[in-house]
């Protein structure tokens, strides 16, 4: 018997869906980008009081593995739906 597939999906900023694959360590890697690594848990941080993110942090365990940094028009936002300008992805 084969084991099941599931074929997944990324959205990119600029709105284009790209196919996801599977390394064989279970990371995703975008088709045509840099691989996430393997984790358990996310953990979103906030700007102050407000619902902008400032970050995400992946972890596996106890070990945070990635982190995905936010920049917003003008700095740091003190006010609510702020407009997103950058995303950095960091590997730790």
């Amino acid at each position: 018997m084969s084991n099941p597939t599931i074929q997944i999906a990324a959205r990119s900023s600029a709105g284009i869906v790209q196919p996801v694959q599977a390394t064989p360590d279970g990371a995703l890697r975008v088709t045509t980008g840099f691989a996430i690594p393997l984790y358990d848990k996310t953990t979103i941080a906030y700007h102050g009081a407000t619902n902008n993110s400032s970050s995400v942090t992946y972890s596996l365990g106890a070990t945070n593995v990635a982190r995905v940094d936010f920049g917003y028009v003008g700095g740091v936002p003190t006010t609510d739906n702020a407009k997103l300008s950058s995303s950095q992805l960091v590997l730790l």
